[in-house]
């Protein structure tokens, strides 16, 4: 587990670094109820918060801003669809939209990487998003 936030630590800095983003957007940790639904065990629930906090904790030493958005959030708008009741539905989703946009994602984490950047894309440059002002998505909170 520590290696692999060793490896977090050093490739998200050298990138902060290299690209000085003025914003970083996250998906919001499942909560505890939710983990314990679907079986995650205390290993990967450890990691996933603490690689969030990592990116808050790295971001802040440079004055990144963070922005968090939920997941079902990032679905509806993505997807159409905030819920999937398959397993792994929501991510098939991502990856069936990504190319139907002509985008290429490699596996299920590229795929809801992308549904994420559309999303934050959405926030952060609406006026060049151009989908119908209706559409635009809006964060939970």
């Amino acid at each position: 587990m520590g290696a692999r936030g060793l490896r977090m630590l050093t490739r998200l800095s050298h990138h902060f670094d290299e690209f000085k983003p003025d914003v970083v957007w996250v998906e919001e940790p499942i909560s505890n109820q939710s983990a314990e639904r679907i079986g995650t065990n205390i290993e990967t629930r450890i990691q996933l918060d603490g690689l969030v906090y990592m990116v808050h904790a790295i971001a802040h030493s440079r004055s990144i801003r963070v922005r968090m958005a939920e997941r079902q959030s990032i679905l509806k708008h993505f997807t159409g669809r905030p819920r999937y009741k398959e397993k792994d539905g929501g991510k098939k989703a991502c990856l069936v939209r990504c190319k139907h946009l002509g985008w290429i994602a490699d596996g299920y984490d590229q795929g809801d990487a992308a549904a994420l950047w559309d999303f934050a894309c959405a926030f952060e440059a609406p006026r060049a998003w151009t989908a119908d002002a209706s559409d635009r998505p809006t964060l939970a909170r």
